[in-house]
């Protein structure tokens, strides 16, 4: 089960379109009334995949980036 989706909006993860990536989740939950948290987090030092987004389990971390 999902508990949270991180979006990584440090300063090279906006320039790379982290705003647009968490907007489009916002809309999509939203569309299909999906009620989960959408996170905002700093550097997870990965920058040269950014934007980063990752989805949180009770027991697993799945990061998807560029």
């Amino acid at each position: 089960m999902i508990k949270r989706i991180c979006v990584g909006m440090n300063s090279c993860g906006i320039a790379a379109g982290a705003e647009e990536i968490k907007e489009f989740i916002e809309t999509e939950f939203k569309e299909q009334n999906i009620e989960l948290e959408i996170k905002n987090v700093g550097c997870t030092g990965m920058c040269y995949r950014e934007p980063l987004v990752d989805i949180v389990t009770e027991d697993m971390i799945y990061t998807y980036g560029d």
